[in-house]
């Protein structure tokens, strides 16, 4: 079936990747080599930091990605090259590493390729590594690098002293022991656009899958949206077409209701 699609936005957690069985499936995987050799463009789309992705193993699948959006839109790469990078100031850096050290809790910097723990692991920090199964980075101090953000490790009671004191800085609290820091606000929308506008593409030649609230950005960036049948209701009310779950093929399925495979 002919269509006017060039380019296809993938999320990974609950999307690409089924954390219910453990698995990248197998349909997906086949289903996006079938648009490469179409000449359809695919784009990795995550929350996650690039070194958490791959870490993951989403560069391990046999798939060469056209390109990749990390820290939920802090970064856009494609054609060998950043689109966008979402750095922080080096004084907020620094003055929030000072704060993290005075409270005797603990932190990740998040570079756009590389992430390191600042101090010794905490309560909090392992509870994140254990519920989200990171492979823990490297220790490290800041020293001038690049940092898309921060990934701070506490627990809700400390939200309101840190916005305090840093109010010029965007909080994003996604686990009950983990917040995300960072310059602004990242939007996956936002590294969608820096994609298309650098390929050359019309938003109606792209489509994109996902789940969770983060894709919402994505979804009202692209021309269509499926949300995996395992998505959330919000997500839903922004589809164009609800799939089924992850566990379900509903990647293989979502791309066969846009007529991209058989």
């Amino acid at each position: 079936m002919a269509n006017s699609f060039k380019i296809v936005f993938f999320d990974i957690d609950w999307t690409l990747y089924d954390h219910k069985n453990h698995c990248w499936p197998e349909s997906a995987l086949s289903s996006i080599h079938a648009l490469q050799a179409q000449g359809i463009k695919v784009v990795l789309c995550t929350a996650r930091p690039f070194h958490s992705m791959n870490q993951f193993g989403a560069n391990n699948l046999g798939i060469v990605w056209d390109g990749y959006i990390s820290s939920a839109g802090g970064v856009a790469y494609a054609d060998h090259q950043y689109l966008r990078k979402s750095l922080m100031k080096d004084v907020d850096i620094r003055s929030f590493v000072l704060a993290v050290k005075a409270r005797r809790l603990s932190m990740e910097l998040v570079e756009p390729i590389e992430r390191k723990l600042v101090f010794s692991q905490t309560y909090s920090s392992r509870k994140f590594y254990s519920t989200y199964h990171e492979a823990i980075p490297p220790r490290g101090v800041y020293e001038g690098e690049e940092v898309v953000g921060i990934n701070f490790f506490a627990a809700k009671k400390w939200d309101k002293e840190m916005m305090g004191l840093f109010p010029q800085l965007v909080y994003s609290r996604y686990f009950d022991y983990a917040v995300d820091v960072m310059p602004v606000q990242h939007l996956k929308g936002q590294a969608v656009a820096d994609v298309l506008r650098h390929y050359g593409f019309n938003k109606i030649e792209s489509l994109g899958f996902g789940d969770d609230l983060q894709d919402i950005s994505l979804a009202d960036n692209v021309g269509k949206f499926v949300c995996m049948g395992n998505g959330k209701d919000e997500v839903k009310q922004h589809a164009s077409y609800v799939t089924s779950a992850v566990w379900d093929n509903g990647v293989l399925q979502g791309l066969r209701h846009f007529g991209l495979v058989d």
